[in-house]
């Protein structure tokens, strides 16, 4: 079946960022296609690295990009075994219309890729949120588009798991992410989404926002997995009295079902049962136990297809593995090699929002029509 999007993911070993940088965006010019959003990813391990390496990322692509450039985002997540990586959304343009904007890219008046949504990190995590989250809205409402148009989203936060006199880093992004949410209604559900540690360059977001999301998209549960905007009190953590501390306002998984993709796109997702961590588990174990919760995730039929001659099923074709520690990546990678050598796959380190977690998975499966 035709893909109007591609995935890629392209690493390099040179030391020197600008000459790293240069790998990187010959390796993605060695596809057929239009590249739209370049995620890099580095081993920047302060503030002030972070943005030195932020200035460099941009100047290079704007340098190579004369016209048509892609949007782009650096992440402080250090990939494993290279010194940088890129992960690539590629578009056909062929077969998609292609809108370029300042910071976000339109295919076909109707799927809204953003790049990163950066703040300033001498605020706190609250304040940043909320600077971020003005800009979302802005974006959004500059090209008629709802907020409960968003169907993925991608939340990187400083030392997620921190404690400061304003509480938790992670509540504090999730508490303001819901007052955002507020300004609208969520009849079709939250978009998937992943909250994941980074080393510095306080809080950044992208998003993929589709028109009519409630037309072409729609939720996935988890039955093995209570929803995280339904969580109890008890597994949020803060270190602040706050009566009611807000719930992560994400679905497991959203499928979209478009022009543009036919896919599911799936959360970050960890060794959880219910809503309590599987804590009894070595690296293995719970990367086992986090497999089978997106399998049940990516083996849920679609109904629209349920009484044709075709039935849709799903495979995965991009996985991005955080791993909190490096010190399990022989573990890991012996376990991606027997397991996904078909799948493009990314390793990053990364704190989790659990201490006691270990590793999460986040992907891409997109849809494979067979006939019955």
């Amino acid at each position: 079946m035709k893909r109007f999007l591609e995935y890629k993911i392209y690493r390099t070993n040179i030391p020197s960022q600008v000459a790293a940088m240069q790998d990187l965006l010959s390796q993605v010019a060695s596809v057929a296609l239009t590249p739209v959003r370049l995620l890099f990813f580095c081993g920047a391990k302060t503030n002030e690295e972070f943005q030195l390496q932020r200035q460099t990322v941009e100047c290079v692509c704007r340098e190579h990009y004369t016209k048509n450039q892609p949007v782009v985002a650096l992440i402080a997540q250090a990939p494993i075994e290279s010194t940088y990586a890129v992960e690539v959304t590629y578009a056909d343009p062929q077969c998609v219309d292609i809108a370029y904007h300042n910071n976000y890219i339109i295919l076909n008046n109707n799927l809204l890729l953003s790049g990163a949504i950066y703040s300033s990190t001498n605020i706190s995590i609250t304040e940043q949120s909320n600077q971020i989250f003005s800009e979302l809205g802005d974006i959004l409402a500059n090209e008629d588009y709802n907020i409960n148009n968003i169907v993925r989203q991608w939340n990187y936060i400083e030392n997620i798991t921190s404690l400061s006199p304003e509480g938790q880093n992670y509540q504090q992004f999730n508490d303001a992410r819901s007052e955002f949410y507020s300004k609208t209604t969520w009849k079709n559900g939250y978009p998937a989404a992943t909250g994941i540690g980074t080393a510095c360059g306080g809080v950044t977001v992208v998003v993929d926002a589709l028109r009519n999301s409630d037309i072409y998209s729609e939720p996935i549960d988890n039955p093995l997995q209570i929803s995280a905007h339904a969580y109890s009190q008890k597994v949020l953590i803060n270190n602040i009295s706050v009566p009611n501390k807000t719930t992560p306002k994400f679905e497991r998984a959203r499928s979209v079902e478009c022009k543009e993709m036919e896919a599911i796109y799936i959360s970050g997702t960890a060794a959880i049962r219910g809503e309590e961590s599987c804590t009894d588990s070595d690296i293995i174990s719970q990367i086992e136990l986090t497999m089978e919760n997106i399998e049940q995730l990516t083996s849920q039929k679609d109904s629209k297809h349920k009484n044709d001659s075709q039935e849709a099923e799903y495979e995965n074709s991009m996985l991005r593995i955080y791993l909190k520690h490096r010190s399990n990546w022989p573990q890991v990678k012996q376990w991606i090699a027997d397991n996904c050598a078909n799948i493009e796959t990314l390793c990053i380190e990364a704190d989790i929002c659990r201490s006691e977690l270990l590793v999460e998975i986040e992907g891409i499966a997109n849809k494979i029509i067979q006939n019955r």
